[in-house]
């Protein structure tokens, strides 16, 4: 192509869709019309590049942590107490690699045939893990994360550990926690796998609930700061409090003397709130069947929803005395 035959191109490109001096008045409307859609159109798909690209950075990140992850043994294999450990690390040799990797990790969340199957932490902080990864390098998932304030040691575990996790659009991390909203969910996955780097565990889920965590709202249920409690009341208290904002009733029974997990995620239900989810669940005691009986389980007909909730549907709040 001439230098001729270029200049002549690109002139005609600049002509179709600047407007020009000769142009009528529909014609320049319309040129400013078709240049403001073609600029829309460009940002969108650089900014749907870069979603992508953000998902896939993120799936990969995820999928090294599988690749470390040895889901190989499993209680009723276990012959002898030290066969599970591991000689160099002294955590479970499941999780021995992800360890090394980052001796933050305090274990591994799995909720069976679902996406949520990632390593936990424990950072100084429930800030860092936020936008950081295991390998201790800055994402905006993050890596799912205890609370700073919980225990998990050899010989001790506090009463309640919360993890909090992102949840993604494209429903990897704790997106799965925001299905149980639907029974019928719950019905298919009432069970939460939680190994600490100490010991393997299965847990019974007990509940499900929205909550407002902002400052606003000043009779917050505080599950996030239920975690080492000094007396069975308290137990009492916290479990009353799940039980009546549930979406269901599971029928699994829970006393004073359990260890639990609550799984912590962002809602979007209601556009511009603080508004989180939890799942709540008790450890399968010494002895117990993991099986659950969902026969006894049924749904919650009204549930204690956050006050602002029920402002945002435009709906009384039946439970108003209440809080």
């Amino acid at each position: 192509m001439t230098t001729e035959k270029k200049n002549s191109f690109w002139s005609k490109c600049y002509s179709f869709w600047f407007p020009q001096k000769k142009d009528t008045t529909k014609q320049k409307i319309g040129k400013i019309i078709s240049l403001v859609a073609l600029v829309i159109l460009i940002f969108s798909l650089i900014m749907l590049a870069l979603l992508l690209f953000k998902y896939i950075k993120a799936n990969s990140i995820s999928n090294s942590y599988h690749d470390l992850y040895v889901s190989s043994t499993t209680s009723s294999q276990i012959k002898k107490a030290e066969d599970l450990f591991d000689s160099e690390t002294g955590v479970i040799k499941e999780l021995s690699q992800l360890y090394k990797v980052n001796n933050d990790l305090i274990g591994h969340i799995n909720i069976p045939n679902t996406r949520l199957n990632y390593p936990i932490v424990k950072g100084k902080d429930n800030q860092y893990y936020l936008t950081n990864t295991l390998y201790k390098k800055y994402d905006p998932f993050g890596v799912p994360f205890a609370d700073y304030r919980s225990t998990i040691t050899k010989e001790t575990q506090s009463t309640n550990i919360t993890v909090y996790g992102h949840s993604a659009q494209d429903g990897s991390f704790f997106a799965t926690v925001k299905k149980y909203k639907d029974f019928s969910f719950y019905q298919e996955h009432p069970i939460i796998e939680f190994d600490t780097i100490y010991g393997k565990g299965t847990y019974k889920i007990i509940g499900f609930f929205m909550e407002d965590v902002s400052q606003q709202n000043k009779k917050v249920f505080s599950y996030h700061d239920f975690i080492d409690v000094n007396s069975d009341k308290d137990v009492i208290r916290f479990l009353e409090n799940v039980a009546k904002r549930s979406y269901f009733k599971t029928g699994v029974d829970a006393i004073s003397s359990d260890q639990f997990i609550t799984l912590s995620t962002c809602d979007t239900e209601v556009n511009k709130t603080d508004f989180r989810v939890a799942l709540v669940a008790r450890k399968v005691r010494e002895g117990e069947s993991t099986e659950v009986d969902i026969s006894k389980s049924e749904k919650n007909a009204k549930p204690m929803m956050p006050a602002r909730w029920y402002q945002k549907k435009g709906i009384e709040d039946p439970f108003s005395k209440e809080r």
